[in-house]
């Protein structure tokens, strides 16, 4: 299997997860989207390519962006994981209008290294195994759901005024 027949099975995958919960009260809406045209815009402008995304509505009517990051290798490493991170946070300081929440997962065919983990605990990002054995692919409201966070107006203010090129 390579990448590309890798996101369309979690593509897929995703979407019989949705709609299995329908009888919950959760809708699919529109299709599961994978490959290189599955974009969303950041904040910072940058059109992020996304593996494979999703948007549905939980039983209490909220709408989620789902998106997943899907790596067919040995090992998911820090450096990985931290790359993910910040295209999610910055997804998420554009898109923070358009949708009440977002689910971000992480998903391997192998393993994660004790560092991509951590940061995936911190940043509350999903990490899922999904290869020829299974799969432990969860998504919604779970713990798994990203710290929100706040405004980019905040965290400049929160900067030292050095790092956002201002004399003391």
């Amino acid at each position: 299997m390579n990448w590309a027949e890798y996101e369309r099975r979690m593509a897929r995958l995703a979407q019989e997860v949705i709609k299995h919960k329908e009888a919950d009260g959760w809708q699919l809406v529109g299709e599961a989207e994978s490959g290189r045209s599955s974009t969303v815009m950041g904040r910072s402008g940058h059109d992020h390519q996304i593996d494979v995304q999703a948007t549905f509505r939980d039983a209490d009517g909220r709408l989620w962006l789902w998106i997943a990051e899907c790596k067919l290798t040995d090992e998911v490493n820090a450096g990985l994981m931290a790359c993910f991170v910040a295209r999610v946070l910055d997804i998420w300081q554009e898109q923070y209008e358009c949708y009440d929440d977002i689910d971000a997962h992480f998903i391997t065919s192998r393993h994660y290294q004790p560092g991509a983990k951590k940061l995936a605990d911190y940043y509350h990002i999903g990490v899922s195994l999904s290869n020829e054995y299974g799969t432990d692919l969860k998504i919604g409201p779970t713990a798994s759901t990203i710290r929100t966070p706040p405004p980019a107006e905040a965290i400049a203010s929160a900067l030292p005024p050095t790092i956002i090129g201002e004399k003391e």
